[in-house]
């Protein structure tokens, strides 16, 4: 998907696979908050439609005070609270730290 967004290939067909690639993920949000970067550019790239809160979730630049699904919810405290790191998934919360300076 990222060598797509390298030579700038953006046709019907690309898109349609880096929808196809996102929307067959296990579990999306753990996906969308691990791999933030890199699942927003293929989204942006793509120009995808994200349903419900992870649009704003990954392009909104925390203009959403208060997510309702629970990861968003924790990796957004986790930026203001060094308690909340230890919530969240042990892949994402060693990434978030090393960002952050936190001692896991």
């Amino acid at each position: 998907m990222q060598q797509l967004r390298k030579r700038s290939i953006n046709n019907s067909r690309s898109r349609a696979i880096a929808r196809d690639y996102l929307q067959q993920k296990r579990d999306i949000n753990f996906d969308a908050v691990k791999y933030r970067s890199k699942f927003g550019a293929i989204a942006s790239h793509a120009h995808l439609t994200l349903l419900g809160e992870l649009g704003n979730f990954l392009f909104g630049k925390w203009k959403q005070q208060v997510y309702q699904t629970e990861l968003f919810e924790t990796f957004r405290q986790a930026h203001y609270s060094a308690q909340a790191v230890y919530q969240l998934p042990f892949t994402v919360a060693e990434g978030l730290a090393a960002i952050i300076s936190i001692q896991i």
